[in-house]
C-alpha cells in the first residue's frame, strides 16, 4: 500500500499548514481563526427552530459527518438550508466522526430538536454487518487511517435508501430547487462540480478503472446523493485497492473513488453556477449563488463574512439575539 497511512496523515497536516500560511498569509490566517471563534459562539446561541418547523408537512433529511471541530459548521449549514427552504422541515442527520462531544450534541439538539445523532456504536454495528473486515479489508483499514472515506462508508453503508450528503463547510442563500426536486423524486445519483479536476490519480489509471464508462470531469465529493442498494461495494473495495497499489494514497482519494462510483451510475451534476465552490471574496460578501462550498483559501471569507449572513437572517427570522 506504499507509505504508512499514519505517517501520511502527519505529513499531510504539515504540508496543509504550510500551504495555508503561504497562500493566505499570516494576517488572513489570524483573522480566519478569530472569525471561526466568533462563529462557534454564535452557533451556540442560534435560536431553536422547532417552533418554526413543527407544522411543516415534509421532512428533508440531510446527512453530515461531524465532530468537535465541525459541529458549529454543521449547525450553520443546516440552519441556512432551513432558512432557504420555507415550508420544508430540514432535518440534520449527524454521524459522529469519532470526536463529537456532548457539548456539540447538546447544541445540535437544542437548535434542531428533531435532529438525529448517529453514534459511533451505531455506525460500527452497521458497518460490521454490512462491510465486514474479512470481505472489505482495504475500506476498513482506510476508515481508520483516512478520515474522508467515512463520508462514504459511515453514511452510505448505514441503512437502506437514498441519502444526500453535505460537507459542513457550506451555506445556502437561496432555495435549492434542484435539490428539492431530487428529494421529492430521487431517481438518479447526483453530485456537485469542482473548480478543477482533483482526483489525485493519473487520468490513465482513472480511465482504466472506469472501464469505458464516462467519468465525471470535475466531481467534488462535498455534495452527493446515492442509493445504498445500487452501490457495488465489492467494486469500491477493488477500485480502492487498485488505486493504492498503483499510485499510493493521495489526498483526494475519496473524490477519485466517488467519481468512479458516479461513472457506474451516470450521475448528474447540479448547476455549477448555483452550487458554487471556492467563492470569491466579493461573492461571499454579497452572495448571489444558491449555495457556497468554502474550500481552500475561500475559508478565509467564510469565517470572516459568510456565516454572518446566516446569523443576521436568524435574528431577523426569530427576533432573537445571536
Amino acid at each position: 500500500m506504499g507509505l504508512n497511512l499514519g505517517l501520511w496523515k502527519v505529513l499531510e497536516r504539515q504540508k496543509q499548514s504550510l500551504r495555508t500560511y503561504r497562500q493566505e498569509g499570516i494576517a488572513n490566517v489570524m483573522l480566519k481563526k478569530r472569525g471561526e471563534g466568533e462563529m462557534r459562539v454564535a452557533a451556540a446561541n442560534l435560536p431553536p427552530l422547532e417552533n418554526n418547523i413543527a407544522n411543516s408537512p415534509a421532512t428533508f433529511d440531510i446527512h453530515f459527518l461531524s465532530g468537535d471541530k465541525f459541529w458549529h459548521l454543521t449547525v450553520f449549514c443546516a440552519y441556512s438550508m432551513h432558512l432557504a427552504c420555507p415550508g420544508i422541515r430540514v432535518r440534520p442527520v449527524v454521524y459522529d466522526d469519532g470526536a463529537l462531544t456532548e457539548y456539540g450534541i447538546n447544541n445540535i439538539k437544542r437548535i434542531f430538536p428533531h435532529a438525529q445523532i448517529v453514534t459511533q456504536a451505531e455506525i460500527m454495528s452497521e458497518i460490521d454487518d454490512y462491510l465486514p473486515e474479512s470481505r472489505f479489508p482495504t475500506l476498513r483499514r482506510l476508515r481508520y487511517e483516512y478520515f474522508f472515506i467515512r463520508k462514504l462508508t459511515d453514511i452510505h453503508a448505514r441503512r437502506a435508501g437514498w441519502k444526500l450528503y453535505l460537507d459542513s463547510d457550506m451555506l445556502f442563500f437561496r432555495s435549492p430547487d434542484e435539490l428539492i426536486d431530487w428529494w421529492r423524486a430521487p431517481t438518479k445519483f447526483i453530485h456537485m462540480q469542482d473548480a478543477r479536476r482533483c482526483y489525485g490519480y493519473s487520468d490513465s489509471l482513472m480511465e482504466k478503472l472506469a472501464a469505458g464508462k464516462q467519468l465525471p470531469d470535475m466531481l467534488n465529493a462535498g455534495l452527493y446523493a446515492v442509493e445504498r442498494e445500487a452501490i457495488d461495494w465489492d467494486k469500491i473495495e477493488d477500485n480502492s485497492k487498485r488505486l493504492l497499489e498503483a499510485e499510493g494514497l493521495q489526498f483526494f482519494f475519496d473524490q477519485a473513488v466517488t467519481a468512479l462510483l458516479m461513472a457506474d451510475h451516470n450521475g448528474d451534476v447540479v448547476a455549477a453556477e448555483d452550487y458554487l465552490i471556492f467563492p470569491s471574496r466579493e461573492e461571499v460578501e454579497r452572495p448571489t449563488a444558491v449555495m457556497h462550498h468554502y474550500t481552500a483559501e475561500s475559508k478565509v471569507w467564510y469565517f470572516r463574512y459568510g456565516w454572518r449572513h446566516i446569523a443576521r437572517r436568524a435574528v431577523k427570522n426569530t427576533g432573537s439575539v445571536v
